[in-house]
């Protein structure tokens, strides 16, 4: 999978379809080129894991103006031979340089050390509050990129039970396709919330049918019924702390506007202003329009019975 790491936006994934498909060189170079397809040659930065960082990769990239940074294997092709083995003190890190390419190893426990690679100079700087090299903690900051795509799938995924692998696919397909149009849509209107930006969408997907399942003849009661409470359940579930905050625009005693922020603000039939719950009466009118409007109940007639 290909992220986006400033708005996790997928941007291509490839289905692992088994050993049967023939590749030619490395597979993990290979994905790498697939996956970036036409970001090559953008200045971009790409990070990956020691599955599929290895040197070769990083030239190449290199050559096609794309960075690389990414733990990498001690048995990696193109590293020194041996290196990947030799033991530092613990909390000591190394770096190599190599023209353009730098290597950091790191000793975090006494028998735990890993290796950073990156297709760039990279000072040797160490990070003394997180007590790491800054090309380590550069590649933390972007590494986890792809589980918290992965996490937003899983949040509002649908899973129905199946035993077709092809189906599994489609339904993470529909996954996929929501959150990048949630990014998309959060970029043109600012809206953050994910869980109102499914309902609408939803709602939009569903309604051309609808009006199909409506207008026919052959419509059940059942249908008619869901159809009926659809509004009453979006709106139920559109609400709660995520409804927008709207201010009463309703007229107090002291004859100043309330202004006060609320989430449960209902329109005044009479003037058409929001009224926050404090300044709206059960005539359904808000504080002012009530003030103004002079309601007066009939006289209760005293007699015992009228005559015919």
């Amino acid at each position: 999978m290909c992220v986006d790491s400033a708005t996790k936006y997928l941007h291509r994934a490839r289905i692992y379809l088994g050993k049967n498909v023939e590749t030619e060189g490395n597979l993990g170079e290979n994905i790498i080129r697939e996956l970036l397809g036409d970001l090559l040659g953008k200045g971009r930065k790409v990070c990956c894991d020691n599955f599929f960082t290895s040197p070769s990769l990083g030239q190449f990239l290199y050559q096609a103006k794309t960075f690389l940074i990414g733990t990498i294997r001690a048995n990696r092709k193109g590293l020194p031979k041996g290196y990947g083995n030799q033991a530092l003190e613990k909390g000591q890190c190394q770096f190599l340089y190599r023209n353009e390419e730098t290597l950091v190893k790191v000793q975090a426990k006494k028998i735990k050390r890993f290796m950073v690679y990156c297709n760039y100079r990279h000072d040797a700087d160490y990070n003394e509050k997180e007590k790491k090299p800054t090309l380590v903690t550069n590649y933390n900051k972007r590494k986890p990129h792809v589980d918290l795509f992965n996490r937003e799938a899983e949040k509002y995924a649908y899973r129905p039970a199946t035993r077709r692998w092809p189906m599994r696919v489609f339904h993470w397909i529909i996954d996929c396709a929501a959150i990048n149009a949630h990014v998309l849509h959060q970029q043109h209107t600012g809206a953050s919330s994910r869980r109102m930006f499914l309902n609408e969408l939803a709602d939009k997907l569903m309604e051309q049918q609808q009006q199909i399942h409506v207008n026919e003849h052959w419509s059940n009661i059942r249908f008619r019924k869901i159809a009926e409470s659809f509004d009453e359940l979006r709106t139920k579930t559109m609400g709660g702390s995520h409804s927008k905050l709207i201010h009463c625009k309703s007229i107090n005693d002291d004859g100043e506007i309330c202004n006060k922020p609320s989430r449960q603000t209902q329109e005044c039939n009479n003037c058409h202003k929001p009224a926050c719950p404090e300044h709206y009466v059960e005539l359904k009118l808000c504080h002012g329009c009530e003030q103004n409007m002079k309601i007066e109940e009939p006289a209760m007639c005293k007699k015992k019975y009228h005559p015919f």
